[in-house]
C-alpha cells in the first residue's frame, strides 16, 4: 500500500507549527500585549466616535431641518461634532458634580454610625422572638453592631486608599491623560470622515470575506440596531 507524502507532511506540518507556538509563547505574548497597548487608544477613539456619533447625527438632522442655506452645509459636520462632544462633557460634569459628592457624603455618613444607635435600634426591635432568635444565631445585638461599624469604616478605608493611590499614582494618571487624548483625537477623525471610512470597511468586507460577506454585513446591522437602540434608551 502506497501512502501519499500529504498523509504525512500535514501531520508533519501542524505538529511543528504547534511546536513553535508553545516554544515562543512567551515572546509571542508579549508582542501581541505591546501591540494591543498601542492600539487600545485607537480603539478606545473608535468606540468613542461611534457613540457620539448618535448624539451628532440627531444633530445633524436638526440642522438640516433648520437650515435651508447650501452655504452653510459645509458648517453641519463641525457644529454637529461640537455640539456632541459639548453634550456628553455636560453629561460627564453632572456626574462629578452631583453623583461623586452623594457618594462620597454617603460613605461618611456610613464612618459616622455611631455603634451606640445601632445598639439602640436592635434594642427596640429585639423584644421580638422571631428577632431575637435571628440576633442570638448571629451572636448576639452586641456583636451585630459592632459588625456593622467595623464593615461600614472598611468599606470607607478601602474607598479612600483606592482614591489615594490614583492622586498619587501621577505617571499613570499623564499616561492615562495621553491616551485618552489621542483617542478622542482620533474619534474625531473617525465622525468627520465616517462615510468614507464605513464604504471602506464594506469594501474590506466584501473584498477579502467573499460569499461570507453577506452574513458579515447582515451581523454588523443587527449588533448595530441593537446596541444603537440600547444607547438611545439610555441616554
Amino acid at each position: 500500500m502506497k501512502i501519499k507524502k500529504s498523509y504525512v507532511a500535514y501531520p508533519v506540518l501542524v505538529f511543528v507549527i504547534c511546536y513553535a507556538i508553545l516554544a515562543n509563547w512567551s515572546a509571542g505574548a508579549k508582542i501581541l500585549n505591546t501591540f494591543f497597548a498601542a492600539l487600545s487608544p485607537f480603539l478606545t477613539g473608535a468606540a468613542i466616535g461611534y457613540i457620539v456619533n448618535i448624539v451628532m447625527s440627531a444633530y445633524e438632522r436638526l440642522y438640516d431641518k433648520l437650515i435651508k442655506s447650501q452655504s452653510l452645509l459645509k458648517a453641519k459636520r463641525p457644529l454637529a461634532m461640537v455640539l456632541a462632544y459639548a453634550t456628553f462633557v455636560l453629561i460627564v460634569t453632572l456626574i462629578f458634580t452631583i453623583v461623586l459628592p452623594d457618594l462620597i457624603a454617603s460613605l461618611k455618613s456610613l464612618l459616622s454610625i455611631n455603634p451606640k444607635d445601632i445598639q439602640n435600634i436592635i434594642n427596640e426591635v429585639q423584644h421580638n422572638k422571631w428577632v431575637s432568635k435571628m440576633l442570638a444565631s448571629f451572636g448576639g445585638d452586641t456583636q451585630i453592631s459592632s459588625l456593622i461599624s467595623n464593615y461600614s469604616r472598611q468599606i470607607l478605608s478601602q474607598f479612600l486608599s483606592v482614591l489615594t493611590n490614583v492622586l498619587t499614582s501621577v505617571t499613570s494618571i499623564a499616561s492615562a491623560l495621553i491616551s485618552i487624548f489621542v483617542s478622542i483625537i482620533f474619534s474625531m477623525y473617525v465622525l468627520a470622515n465616517k462615510e468614507k471610512l464605513g464604504h471602506q470597511f464594506n469594501l474590506l468586507i466584501d473584498t477579502y470575506l467573499g460569499k461570507y460577506a453577506g452574513t458579515v454585513h447582515y451581523l454588523v446591522d443587527i449588533l448595530h440596531s441593537r446596541f444603537h437602540g440600547f444607547l438611545l434608551v439610555r441616554l
